[in-house]
């Protein structure tokens, strides 16, 4: 498809981005930077540009396109495109491709995998050009590029969508959000600790392999299922720079919370609300639904939790993870057939001090 003349505009910009910083290819994240400058540019800046009153007006457009889908999302023109434009610059650091002698900078694999993704959104359209308008879509809705942790680094509060999981978004916590706003993040050799430890790469291979596998986090001693939850959310944020990571929101669902809001309602509402949490759930790829108060779930007195908990999950698009102590685990694991039929049991023991994960 051929691109608009704002998106020949963008690709120059990004080339020039790539460039400058010794890249071999154009990333996405160049793009991102090149469509954030463009925003950037009032009338009289475009207008001397070109001669052309068609070309203008058509510039003018697409920009004012732009302007609405950042507002959007809550970027104030200049102010936070200017931050997020160097926040990412400096994110990114320089390519290491100082050697490179052809004046000829090509896209790379991923960032032909967005315009071919944005082609697809112009043609539903009937669009007969690649316009700035969905190509910019499709690059700042995806997290990798512009994450939570880098939004509240520049001072934005990332949006939800409200729409899309009303109940999950009411009753569940992003830890993804939450792992962001603790503090100003990992270092990489941090990061690298925290993707070496053993239950986090069990958790990162399983959820690689696609196969919805659901498991169950057993705390044998002091290191807890939340914190290495919290650890797996913090490498999510940084999946940009960590290879491997899955792109994934970490949604926490605390059953006392739940029953907290149901607090003066019918006996019914808590199953209620339960069964349009899981159902609201059960539809969506990109989570992992984690509880971190397994045992609740458990409870002698409110079986149907843990029935309405297995039928689920035995047909979840998403992956489960639960975690439970180690004297519960042996309390309830013979009991309850949770256990042996959905999930797979990952120990977390202490970890000696001077064991080099790196």
């Amino acid at each position: 498809m051929e691109p608009s003349i704002s998106v020949q505009m963008i690709w120059y910009l990004a080339a020039h981005e790539a460039a400058s910083a010794h890249f071999k290819f154009i990333e996405p994240f160049h793009f991102v930077i090149a469509l954030l400058k463009f925003s950037e540019a009032d009338d009289k800046e475009i207008t001397a540009s070109v001669n052309d009153k068609t070309t203008i007006h058509e510039l003018l457009s697409e920009r004012d396109q732009l302007h609405s889908l950042l507002d959007e999302r809550g970027f104030k023109i200049p102010l936070a495109t200017t931050k997020i434009r160097r926040t990412l610059r400096k994110r990114i650091g320089d390519g290491g491709c100082k050697d490179k002698k052809s004046e000829v900078i090509h896209r790379s694999v991923a960032t032909k995998v967005f315009f071919q993704k944005a082609e697809v959104l112009a043609q539903k359209d009937n669009k007969r050009k690649l316009t700035l308008l969905y190509l910019a879509t499709e690059l700042l809705e995806h997290p990798e590029i512009i994450s939570v942790d880098l939004l509240i680094e520049v001072g934005i509060q990332p949006k939800k969508s409200p729409k899309l999981t009303p109940v999950l978004d009411s009753c569940g916590k992003d830890l993804s959000i939450s792992s962001a706003e603790t503090g100003p993040g990992h270092s990489p050799a941090e990061l690298i600790k925290i993707k070496n430890d053993p239950v986090i790469k069990v958790l990162v291979d399983s959820l690689n392999d696609h196969n919805n596998e659901h498991i169950l986090l057993i705390q044998e001693g002091t290191r807890s299922g939340k914190e290495l939850m919290f650890s797996l959310a913090s490498l999510i944020n940084k999946r940009s720079i960590m290879e491997g990571i899955p792109d994934l929101k970490i949604i926490e669902i605390n059953l006392k919370n739940i029953s907290q809001m149901q607090e003066g309602k019918t006996p019914e509402s808590l199953k209620e609300q339960i069964n349009a949490l899981l159902n609201e759930a059960s539809g969506i790829k990109n989570i992992i639904l984690y509880c971190s108060d397994f045992e609740d779930w458990l409870d002698p007195k409110q079986k149907y939790l843990s029935l309405m908990l297995g039928e689920y999950l035995k047909n979840a698009a998403f992956c489960c993870v639960c975690s439970i102590k180690a004297d519960s685990y042996r309390e309830y694991s013979n009991k309850s057939p949770l256990f042996k039929q959905i999930f797979r049991p990952v120990w977390i023991h202490d970890i000696d001090p001077s064991f080099n994960f790196i």
